[in-house]
């Protein structure tokens, strides 16, 4: 490994010592699968941080000839969507593959 790829290693296991979880790909077959109790050879494999979906909200302003759209942040979703309470609101959930 160069300097490079171990500060990547480095912050890789400091996620998954912070809870992260973790994904390994095998480079000899290039299979991804979960890595709940990482062995961290990486020799065969290499480790990323497992992307977590995002979720937010989107509005359409029903009452409105030009349709307004707004996305608003998931942790404010209760409150702005009282605020508007002229808007559809639709939960966008970020698939990952």
């Amino acid at each position: 490994m160069n300097k490079d790829e171990t500060r990547e290693a480095i912050k890789t296991m400091q996620a998954y010592v912070d809870g992260a979880e973790i994904e390994l790909r095998n480079v000899n077959t290039d299979e991804v699968k979960d890595a709940p109790a990482p062995q961290w050879n990486f020799v065969i494999c290499q480790y990323s941080i497992k992307p977590v979906p995002r979720t937010f909200w989107i509005g359409k302003r029903f009452d409105h000839p030009n349709y307004e759209v707004m996305t608003i942040n998931p942790i404010e979703t209760d409150h702005e969507k009282r605020t508007y309470i002229q808007w559809e609101w639709i939960e966008v959930k970020e698939v990952i593959e």
